[in-house]
């Protein structure tokens, strides 16, 4: 059967095939802004260019010299036959839905606003408060990473970063002040860690109730953060909100993420030149927030 495919839309000019909205909400549109760096100093594109190049030379010299060295040693197998995918394809729709394949199936784990901490209350678009929001589940998913707990071969813990929030989808028109909704969208930024355990039924996983774990976290835009190391105390970590240097508040915009060998999350931004740029038009409309009420 001949595969047929949706058509590309919008896939010119800067935001390729992304759209206006997701432009927006993600990175404040920065392709539409003026080059930042304004300086003499050389483009990160240009230095990451060199470095991928000095590294590709790198690596082929090194494997052509220990091929040199190990040809007479060696007496390579042959390849192993590339293996085929086995699941037929999903055909274009138009089901509100996730859509798999025969054979395969889905598991929603996490919904934004479902309860992280035990004290949650439960999700309401129409009675959403910054309060609620601080101890449920975030807005807009971005890295997810599995940390398994030592000792228990069913059950791990999921952070997830909540890179950018979409106002426009996320209230009700008319029902939320412009203040309440800097507010609560600030509180939807951030991370989740939640404790999850394997169901009965292969490759299943369910959450935890937040009354049955010590594992589940919020981390929100205000959530205050110890600096610790050699950085702690550098005048250049120095601000108003932290005099000494040693403490930061919140985090947003999270896209990347990564875990080590010690089970540890690492989330993290792939860009530094937009944060929430639409919250922040809303912010200097109501400064207020800004200053020690949020």
């Amino acid at each position: 059967m001949t595969p047929h495919f949706l058509p590309l839309v919008g896939t010119s000019g800067p935001h390729g095939s992304r759209s206006w909205m997701t432009c927006k909400f993600r990175c404040g549109n920065q392709c539409d802004h003026p080059e930042p760096n304004t300086s003499g100093n050389p483009h990160v594109r240009d230095l990451l260019g060199k470095a991928v190049a000095r590294r590709t030379i790198l690596a082929v010299g090194a494997t052509a010299s220990a091929g040199a060295a190990l040809a007479p040693l060696l007496n390579p197998a042959p390849a192993a036959a590339a293996v085929a995918l086995t699941f037929t394809p999903v055909e274009p729709n138009k089901r509100d839905n996730v859509t798999v394949p025969p054979g395969y199936d889905y598991d929603v784990v996490a919904r934004w606003g479902d309860r992280v901490l035990p004290d949650a209350p439960g999700f309401n678009a129409f009675r959403q408060t910054p309060q609620a929001q601080a101890k449920q589940f975030g807005y807009n998913c971005d890295y997810v990473g599995f940390l398994p707990i030592q000792g228990k071969k069913d059950r791990a813990i999921l952070c997830v970063n909540h890179e950018y929030t979409d106002e426009v989808l996320m209230f009700p028109e008319g029902r939320y002040s412009d203040e309440t909704i800097i507010k609560i969208a600030m509180q939807a930024h951030g991370l989740s860690f939640l404790e999850i355990a394997k169901g009965s039924r292969e490759g299943s996983w369910s959450r935890v109730r937040p009354e049955k774990t010590k594992h589940n976290r919020r981390i929100t835009a205000t959530t205050p953060f110890r600096i610790a190391g050699p950085a702690a105390g550098d005048p250049r970590l120095r601000t108003a909100a932290s005099p000494q240097g040693r403490t930061a508040h919140g985090t947003v915009n999270n896209c990347a993420g990564g875990t080590t060998r010690g089970a540890r999350c690492c989330p993290a931004r792939r860009t530094s030149t937009a944060t929430s740029t639409h919250l922040g038009n809303w912010i200097r409309r109501t400064p207020q927030v800004m200053n020690g009420t949020a």
